[in-house]
């Protein structure tokens, strides 16, 4: 049986996907659980300081980065999109005395 891969439209990229179910796949040494997926440099530091920092918030990942916080929302917005954030909750910023959205990996990236 022949694979085809799969095309992931977000409103900003689109991602090539190749599932076989009857391979196990396993991460590349030295990758993120995240690896096999094709994202850009910005996206996959994020997801690895939201990996490092655990449940946080955009502005947050922005310090670690040192990035401008629109530099993160964007990213944060298309990882979203793709199933790889989910919203963990919100929290008044102590800062701006904004709410701000929690963000945290999904179950599948975690479990992956």
């Amino acid at each position: 049986v022949r694979h085809e891969p799969f095309i992931l439209y977000t409103p900003y990229h689109h991602h090539m996907i190749t599932m076989n179910p009857s391979v196990k796949q396993r991460p590349v040494r030295g990758l993120r659980p995240y690896g096999r997926l094709r994202l850009g440099n910005s996206q996959r530091q994020v997801l690895d300081t939201i990996l490092e920092l655990g449940v946080c918030h955009n502005k947050q990942i922005a310090r670690c980065l040192g990035w401008e916080i629109h530099r993160v929302s964007g990213r944060v917005s298309e990882l979203r999109d793709l199933g790889l954030l989910e919203r963990a909750g919100a929290i008044r910023s102590s800062e701006t005395n904004r709410r701000v959205i929690l963000w945290k990996l999904t179950e599948t990236v975690q479990n992956d």
